[in-house]
């Protein structure tokens, strides 16, 4: 429970609000009990109740949106009743209430919880004393909304900021290698799932080590971030390209049939000749490809293109190798794979230059 306090900050937003529904309205309910106000009490203790169960359930199924959007529905709900039956005393509950959509769904969905929040109470609500105090109530709560609202959307940019500089190379703006691990894993499983044509390549840049020894290592940079440039011009949409370490990447191809992985490659390859050049100097790239097979893993998948790449360098280089065999080039070839993924994120690379 406390590791996913801490680690869930979803769950941990409703479970603070469940917390504070305790805290801060059982005590009335209490109180109303004491006093005789039956029906407030009761109301009240529903209150609790209606805003603890999703804690309640996703804490047993694990499954944070449709609770959190329960308990968005029954804390405006709940303040828009209470506004009816306890008047001025209800409708100051309506400013947390405003405050805990924005933090418990998304900035839309909030936006219109608290949207009918505050007209249900102003054209409704029955504590109001005169239309001045209506209004008054009217400008304050949709103040409050606008604030929480614009507080939302600042704090998601910030949120996909951060989500992108940890899954993401700095330099050349391609998925790093824990966004590579996840999403294999992820193309692995959809695959099981509903089998459809997928491909993988690792493109390697020939003789770029000689690029950093000859030209320095800010040109280095430069033809890194040249290569990821021209690759994403000439890829569709919907493929991903990774960096895998130093001057070697990682090319995920949905939907790409086997008999049209070369073709894609191909098209990469005549695009990269005709424009990664430095000082004069044309830069090739090998690369090893393969298409997922069922029933392997995703270390087993990169492993076939790895030695595919293999293939590619030794033959010497500026070419396409392909695997199209899944019982072939396993066991040693595995290592290959393995150090890559391992290995600090270092520039390697061939010495010659074209």
């Amino acid at each position: 429970m406390l590791d996913r306090l801490r680690s869930d900050i979803q769950f941990a937003v409703m479970s603070l609000f469940a917390g504070c529904a305790v805290l801060g309205i059982l005590p009335f309910a209490v109180y109303r009990f004491a006093r005789g106000e039956w029906v407030a009490g009761v109301m009240d203790s529903v209150i609790v109740v209606l805003i603890s169960l999703p804690v309640w359930h996703a804490m047993r199924t694990g499954r944070n949106t449709g609770a959190a959007l329960f308990q968005v529905a029954m804390i405006s709900l709940s303040v828009v009743v209470a506004s009816e039956i306890l008047g001025r005393n209800g409708m100051l509950w309506a400013y947390a209430s405003l405050l805990a959509n924005f933090f418990l769904a998304e900035r839309r969905i909030a936006l219109g919880a608290s949207l009918f929040v505050i007209v249900s109470i102003v054209f409704s609500g029955s504590g109001f004393p005169d239309d001045t105090e209506r209004m008054s109530f009217a400008v304050t709560a949709t103040l409050v909304c606008l604030y929480a609202f614009i507080f939302a959307a600042r704090t998601d940019t910030q949120r996909r900021q951060l989500e992108a500089l940890a899954s993401h190379d700095p330099l050349t703006g391609a998925g790093n290698r824990r966004l590579l691990e996840r999403e294999l894993a992820e193309a692995v499983s959809s695959f099981a799932r509903r089998p459809r044509p997928v491909g993988l390549a690792l493109i390697d840049l020939d003789h770029f080590k000689a690029v950093n020894d000859r030209f320095g290592h800010e040109a280095g940079d430069r033809v890194l971030a040249d290569f990821a440039s021209i690759a994403r011009g000439s890829l569709r949409k919907l493929d991903r390209l990774y960096r895998l370490g130093g001057e070697e990447f990682v090319l995920l191809l949905p939907s790409t049939p086997p008999v049209g992985l070369p073709t894609a490659l191909e098209k990469l390859q005549e695009a990269l000749r005709g424009q990664l050049a430095w000082e004069g100097h044309v830069i090739t790239v090998s690369i090893g490809a393969a298409s997922l097979h069922a029933g392997e893993t995703w270390p087993e998948w990169l492993a076939r293109a790895d030695a595919a790449l293999y293939r590619a360098k030794h033959a010497g280089r500026d070419r396409c190798e392909i695997d199209r065999d899944p019982s072939a080039h396993t066991g040693s070839h595995e290592v290959p794979a393995e150090r890559r993924l391992n290995r600090p994120n270092g520039r390697n690379g061939d010495s010659a230059l074209h």
